[in-house]
């Protein structure tokens, strides 16, 4: 009897990462890895490459803590860092940093910047600077020095200072321990308490739920106050009259990671929470607002208990790149103590969240720097003194390889027919629809039953003949915008396959549409020829 021959098409990467202990769980188009990819245009390619901003270390070198793309005016762009050498220092376009603004912050604290001032027509834009030891820091215009805020509530004295702000319903917030505050709208540096509707305060939350304040949002005309461990609120802000704010709990068993972690998407908030899950607001309807857990959708929350630090958490950064919909999480690898890892999510298929893991960039601050045409792209600061500009179209880290890699599930190819689950196959060859790449290698390890058979190599150069230059009947075609097909035999046998593609080569930029699979079915020994 003659062997009956089998094709299964694979939608590389279109589930995305799925972190689930259990691989025989995973669909066929989800992923046991997907490091330095992307899903960008539903083709998995390799990640944006990385170019350094500065080309010599910011004075003082260090680990950059924090930094934040500020425009003092419309059309002046300048770049502030803070190092963990207590260093405030401001670039204007050179990449020298060479004016220092501030010295003698804390050397380990969370920095977080705040864009405020213009309360008035005549007033200067300003940036603030809050991390939880040292007084609010103030930058006025495009100034060379900061100042201390001018006048900040009483109970801000000494390190006893707010760890986070945001600017809400025309005023500057703040919040320490358990207590948020409140500037005037006519004056983001002055504090002063009082009854008028355009006076500051300050309004306490739950001093016995959670740690502290860790993170405040403004969102859809509400602040959102997050806590760490536990404990979520909401201040409703819409009465002209303080007095009638209302504050109310929305979740009392989980909170924050850090003054970083949560972000506002298009029209959604997500989260990681104090045990590294990832947890999305999905709306607001009168203030009741429904959360889910992001994370277990994949099983990410086992992922992330198995490859982060989670004594570490306290480090995540996270920000919302609006240019490729996704959203990014700096974390630390399990043992380090730095973040030397992002976690991300594409949200470009709204019904389908894909989750991907990028280990290639120390990024202990991460944020959004915008570009010649105005793009926020994504930027970050490393543990020796250097700012990187991410998702450069250059393949490659300041002219360095590095390795982009994906595998697929163990397949058993149940998916065509059920009883091919538990039968032996004979692969026969696999075929991928690519974008063809000049010079370019993909590398594809073939598993059978979790064990290495053989490598199969693929060129990606463009195939054929350009247009305009073929003979008719004697040339083909040539495929340098379109989708090119490769095929390769693939050897060996067994019940399930998983096939590894990998490319580490200096702009070894590769992108994937689809993958068949072609085999034959034998008997039910098990066997690797």
């Amino acid at each position: 009897m003659p062997f009956k021959h089998y094709v299964s098409g694979i939608n590389l990467g279109l589930g995305g990462l799925n972190g689930s202990r259990n691989k025989s769980n995973l669909e066929p188009d989800e992923l046991l890895i997907a490091s330095n990819v992307t899903f960008e245009g539903d083709i998995i390619g390799k990640e944006g490459g990385a170019t350094k901003y500065n080309s010599t270390a910011v004075p003082t070198a260090g680990i950059i803590l924090g930094g934040y793309d500020f425009w003092p005016n419309i059309s002046t762009q300048r770049m502030i860092v803070y190092t963990n050498g207590g260093y405030l220092l401001k670039d204007s376009g050179n990449g020298l940093f060479s004016t220092t603004l501030k010295t003698g912050l804390n050397i380990s604290k969370i920095p977080v910047f705040v864009t405020g001032g213009e309360e008035a027509l005549a007033s200067s834009r300003k940036l603030f600077l809050f991390n939880g030891y040292d007084p609010v820091q103030v930058l006025a215009a495009d100034g060379v020095s900061t100042t201390n805020i001018a006048t900040p509530p009483a109970d801000w004295s000494s390190t006893n200072q707010p760890n986070c702000g945001c600017i809400h319903e025309g005023r500057l917030w703040g919040a320490l321990g358990h207590r948020v505050y409140f500037s005037k709208t006519t004056n983001h540096e002055d504090f002063t308490a009082g009854s008028g509707a355009t006076d500051g305060g300050s309004i306490v939350l739950w001093p016995g739920v959670g740690n502290e304040i860790k993170q405040i949002l403004s969102f859809k005309g509400v602040l959102l106050v997050f806590k760490e461990p536990r404990g979520i609120f909401l201040i409703d802000t819409s009465s002209t009259a303080i007095a009638d704010w209302k504050v109310m709990q929305l979740n009392g068993s989980i909170g924050v990671a850090s003054s970083h972690s949560a972000v506002q998407i298009d029209d959604d908030i997500l989260f990681m929470d104090s045990t590294g899950s990832v947890q999305l607001f999905s709306g607001i309807d009168n203030f009741n607002i429904t959360g889910a857990n992001l994370s277990q959708g994949k099983q990410m929350n086992v992922y992330v208990q198995d490859n982060v630090n989670l004594a570490e958490l306290e480090h995540v950064k996270s920000v919302f790149y609006p240019a490729k919909r996704e959203v990014h999480f700096a974390v630390p690898q399990t043992s380090i103590t730095y973040n030397n890892a992002r976690l991300v999510i594409d949200l470009n298929r709204p019904s389908q969240p894909r989750w991907r893991w990028s280990p290639r960039d120390v990024c202990e601050s991460l944020w959004l720097r915008k570009d010649s045409q105005e793009i926020p792209r994504i930027v970050c600061g490393d543990n020796t003194g250097f700012v990187w500009l991410l998702d450069q179209d250059a393949r490659s880290k300041a002219g360095a390889a590095y390795l982009g890699v994906f595998q697929t599930p163990h397949m058993d190819f149940g998916n065509l027919d059920p009883l091919l689950a538990s039968r032996q196959k004979l692969g026969c060859e696999l075929e991928i629809l690519a974008e063809p790449r000049d010079g370019v290698t993909l590398y594809v390890d073939v598993y059978w039953d979790n064990e290495f058979r053989h490598t199969i190599n693929m060129s990606l150069n463009p195939q054929g003949t350009a247009l305009g230059t073929f003979i008719l009947g004697t040339s083909v075609l040539g495929s340098d915008q379109l989708l090119s097909i490769r095929r390769k035999r693939i050897l060996g046998s067994g019940r399930r396959l998983s096939l590894r593609f990998y490319n580490e080569e200096i702009a070894g930029d590769f992108a994937i549409a689809r993958a068949y699979v072609r085999f034959k079915v034998g008997n039910e020994r098990i066997s690797h020829s």
